[in-house]
């Protein structure tokens, strides 16, 4: 009953957090689904307000009127907050208090006015994001004391960081709002002014003006979209056109690092990028300003020292400029303009114009990778929620089927001592009703293995003997070609053995099925930047393209035998590591599974095999 009650609550906050970009509007969804989860009358949402440091209630349930108004008019400043405040907010802790009246760690006056209040019991859990608190919220029964138990305190710590994500994501998203409002007033202001003043002002004034209005227009563009992918590729293509050069490009550094982990470009064609190869790693001019971080200007780069040439197929440059894109202190990336046109280098004005362009395009990003984030976080949640769902009936159905298949097995022993073994007749129909009783164990032990929680055992692993062990202990058929072209040289994996093991068992018994007449079976390895990448690959008969978003569901099958379990299986045990599973797959080709997982060598430099 009680896992039922969670999933359903689960539920109902994935659909307030998908449904509501409105922060309000979240934040009075979320304070009425919480208490229903957790089986308590009444809580209070506290958010540090941005202009004014005060800690602010914005949403309450089940507090008297007066005991609401209380609260809304004593703002405390961040200074002079309670002990258990203290704990929650600036320490990030969650803090449960059985009985406000005999807690010895409140000072008398704090329990004076919690009493006064009317609170008895409290739980209180920080709302973080970014390793920063934003607020917090707490729950509490005035009726008794209530000691909350481990599952109540980490059910409250699941529906805080979502609830976390959800209201950064609304204030991101009322700031781009804002931000894109207060830029079509502009623009609709510039426009008038340039109508105003036409023929009265000087060549060079006019083109300000041009500038000025681009920028406009173009903060509008990048605000608007929300596909991350999207906001990066029209980033670079208005700010080209806004700062009028011929190639423009924008590459996005991993949180935390200094790399390059993805590059857009604009005014390069498909084909040219496709001679060029393979992406920029970061040196030379690019690497300078990664790692320098501020606005670089050149009137010819390829006679600055740092500079290291181009790659093969890649058109000349000379003029340069480079200025990174930060909001709110985080490095999101840098945006790159080369060639200008009908000038020999960029100026002063330009630098400004692109300062101002990465200003908003660091908004627009901050706020896709908020949206993308959410949606990843809302599937998560119900995925969650249907795997506790059938992990629970996978568990009973275990429980219910394990002793009748005993008694039938035990049975079936018995009369094959019994029974004259001259009928082939009743030798074969034993032989089926044992087969069969072994074929429904494995079933069973798949569903047992799906329901049952196993703790991680993480133990730097050589990747290229893990994957040899694995393939020993699996029984390949004679028509089925092996290749391990994963490198010893790789660095070892960050994992759980036992578990690992698993997987790839899994990902080879599935390659196996995909190729019944047989094939080659790859597997590949690499690494980089603190991650590795194993590639499971197979020549068998592919996966249609619309099963492709479902084969990692539990209970998914497209054969006529097993429960479907396997692949949701991999995809449990790889997240657990804090990894990912993806597939790539062609109908009649063949398909391959794509683990990335952590390394317990960051620094090594990347390499790579057979990839």
């Amino acid at each position: 009953m009680r896992m039922e009650r969670e999933a359903s609550a689960l539920q109902e906050i994935a659909r307030v957090i998908s449904d509501g970009r409105d922060l309000n509007e979240i934040l009075h969804g979320l304070i009425e689904v919480v208490p229903r989860a957790m089986e308590i009358p009444r809580c209070m949402i506290f958010r540090v307000g941005r202009e004014c440091g005060e800690l602010v209630m914005p949403a309450s349930i089940g507090l008297s009127a007066g005991a609401a108004r209380s609260i809304e008019r004593r703002k405390q400043p961040l200074d002079a907050l309670t002990p258990i405040q203290r704990e929650v907010l600036m320490e990030g802790r969650t803090v449960a208090v059985e009985d406000v009246a005999a807690d010895p760690h409140l000072h008398p006056e704090d329990r004076e006015y919690l009493g006064f209040l009317g609170m008895r019991s409290i739980l209180g859990v920080p709302l973080r994001m970014g390793g920063k608190s934003i607020g917090y919220f707490t729950l509490d029964d005035p009726h008794r004391p209530r000691a909350f138990s481990e599952g109540e305190i980490r059910l409250a710590e699941v529906i805080a960081a979502h609830a976390a994500l959800a209201i950064d994501r609304a204030e991101a998203w009322e700031e781009a709002q804002k931000a894109s409002g207060e830029l079509e007033w502009l623009k609709h202001a510039f426009d008038a002014r340039v109508e105003k003043c036409t023929g009265a002002w000087s060549t060079v004034q006019n083109q300000r003006v041009r500038d000025l209005a681009a920028l406009v227009e173009a903060g509008i563009a990048i605000t608007s979209e929300l596909s991350l992918d999207k906001v990066l590729q029209r980033i670079v293509d208005v700010a080209r056109g806004v700062l009028r050069a011929h190639y423009a490009a924008l590459g996005v550094v991993a949180e935390g690092d200094a790399q390059l982990e993805r590059f857009f470009v604009s005014g390069i064609d498909a084909e040219t990028q496709a001679q060029i190869g393979l992406l920029p790693v970061g040196r030379g001019i690019l690497g300078a300003l990664l790692r320098e971080g501020k606005p670089l200007r050149l009137r010819d780069l390829t006679k600055d020292p740092r500079s290291v040439g181009f790659p093969p197929h890649h058109p000349p440059m000379r003029s340069f400029l480079g200025v990174p894109i930060i909001s709110r202190g985080r490095v999101f990336g840098r945006l790159y303009f080369t060639e200008k046109q009908d000038e020999d280098e960029f100026s002063e004005e330009d630098e400004s114009l692109a300062l101002s362009l990465a200003a908003q395009a660091a908004v627009a990003i901050e706020n896709a990778r908020l949206f993308q984030e959410t949606q990843e976080q809302q599937e998560r949640l119900l995925r969650a929620e249907r795997l506790s769902a059938i992990g629970t009936l996978a568990a009973t159905v275990s429980h219910e089927l394990r002793n009748p298949l005993s008694v039938i097995n035990n049975a079936v022993f018995f009369l094959s001592t019994k029974v004259p073994r001259d009928d082939p007749r009743v030798v074969r129909n034993l032989e089926i009703i044992r087969r069969e009783v072994q074929t429904a164990t494995h079933v069973i032990e798949d569903l047992l293995d799906f329901a049952r929680s196993r703790p991680l055992h993480v133990t730097p692993v050589e990747a290229e003997l893990l994957v040899r062990d694995t393939l020993i202990r699996q029984q390949m058929p004679v028509n089925m070609h092996v290749e391990n072209l994963v490198p010893k040289e790789l660095p070892p994996l960050c994992v759980d053995p036992g578990q690992m093991q698993q997987v790839l068992s899994n990902l080879i018994e599935n390659a196996m099925q995909a190729m019944p007449d047989g094939g080659t079976l790859r597997l590949e390895g690499a690494a980089g930047g603190g991650r590795a990448t194993l590639r499971v690959s197979d020549t068998g008969v592919g996966i249609a393209p619309e099963n492709l978003s479902r084969i990692f569901e539990p209970l998914f099958t497209t054969r006529s035998r097993g429960v479907g379990l396997g692949l949701a299986l991999v995809r449990r045990m790889v997240e657990a590591h804090g990894g990912h599973v993806s597939v790539e797959s062609e109908v009649g080709k063949g398909t391959t599974f794509i683990l990335e997982l952590p390394t317990a060598e960051a620094d090594r430099k990347p390499i790579s095999s057979g990839a």
